[in-house]
């Protein structure tokens, strides 16, 4: 009798112990169907969200050439710096240092620079079209605060030729400041 009555709670507890993992796995099969079946939509949108991304990728503006294969417009590369006014610490030296560097006016950059960390902004141009020793200078130096960006700037080696049948650009506000060929062959 003590036998069955041990394989008895045996059996009890094998049941048991069925009865939870059967509970489990309907749970698990339950949050399965509710994430992939009911909420579908909603992680495709969070995966799209995460895996994609749209950058504009602005390329170069071409070479423009006569029909002798000479140069009428062509693009150089130039630098621009910006500053994150939150990350000075010392904004009268960083105006001099600045000023000093691009021969700038060091009272209209430190007014610029305090205004900016006043207003609490995190982006300021300090200038376009840097010289190639300027720029130099100031990445040896190394400024956590600085930032130097890549631009291009249309030159004319010709000078007037052809400037009505060239056209010009011109920068377009949409959604930031953007350089676009305004008229002629340029547009």
């Amino acid at each position: 009798m003590e036998v069955r009555d041990r394989s008895d709670a045996v059996n009890h507890r094998l049941v048991l112990l069925a009865v939870i993992l059967f509970l489990w796995a309907i749970a698990i099969v339950a949050r399965l169907f509710l994430l992939q079946v009911v909420q579908h939509d909603k992680y495709v949108e969070i995966a799209r969200r995460q895996q994609e991304e749209q950058i504009a990728i602005h390329a170069p503006r071409g070479t423009i050439l006569d029909r002798n294969g000479q140069p009428l417009a062509i693009s150089l590369p130039v630098t621009a710096l910006s500053v994150n006014p939150r990350q000075i610490t010392n904004t009268e030296m960083a105006s001099e240092l600045l000023s000093s560097s691009l021969g700038m006016d060091q009272q209209t950059l430190y007014s610029k620079l305090t205004s900016a960390q006043k207003d609490h902004k995190g982006f300021l141009w300090i200038r376009h079209h840097l010289d190639p020793f300027a720029t130099e200078r100031l990445r040896n130096l190394h400024l956590a605060y600085a930032t130097f960006h890549d631009e291009s700037e249309r030159q004319y080696p010709g000078g007037q030729t052809a400037a009505h049948v060239l056209g010009g650009l011109g920068v377009i506000k949409k959604e930031g400041p953007e350089i676009q060929g305004v008229m002629g062959i340029e547009r």
